[in-house]
């Protein structure tokens, strides 16, 4: 029984985070930038570091003009990534260029 209950309750844990990253997908899509933002920062409170959370995150901070909020999300998308989309990687560096953080900015480019 006790198993029982155990795997039901991931199931709907796993169901519920499914659901959750949709909404904020549909948040996002529709530029509701700071309600995907709390529905995905819900997500990686969860234990979701999926490339595609922690990009939207970027892109939502991104979008809103909180450089130094995108650039931690990319960062942490680029390096765990290894093969993460160019465009994120191009944005990580926009982001660290306009902190002012050059020197960073020019070692990515280098990878880029």
């Amino acid at each position: 029984m006790k198993t029982k209950l155990t795997i039901l309750f991931f199931a709907l844990s796993s169901t519920l985070m499914v659901a959750q990253k949709k909404l904020a997908d549909k948040f996002f899509e529709n530029y509701a930038y700071i309600k995907a933002t709390e529905l995905y920062q819900e997500a990686v409170k969860k234990g979701d570091s999926s490339e595609h959370v922690l990009t939207r995150l970027g892109d939502c901070y991104y979008n809103n003009s909180k450089s130094k909020e995108a650039a931690l999300w990319y960062g942490k998308a680029v390096n765990k990534y290894k093969n993460v989309n160019p465009e994120y990687l191009f944005k990580y560096i926009q982001t660290l260029r306009s902190l002012g953080n050059y020197e960073e900015a020019d070692k990515w480019l280098a990878k880029f």
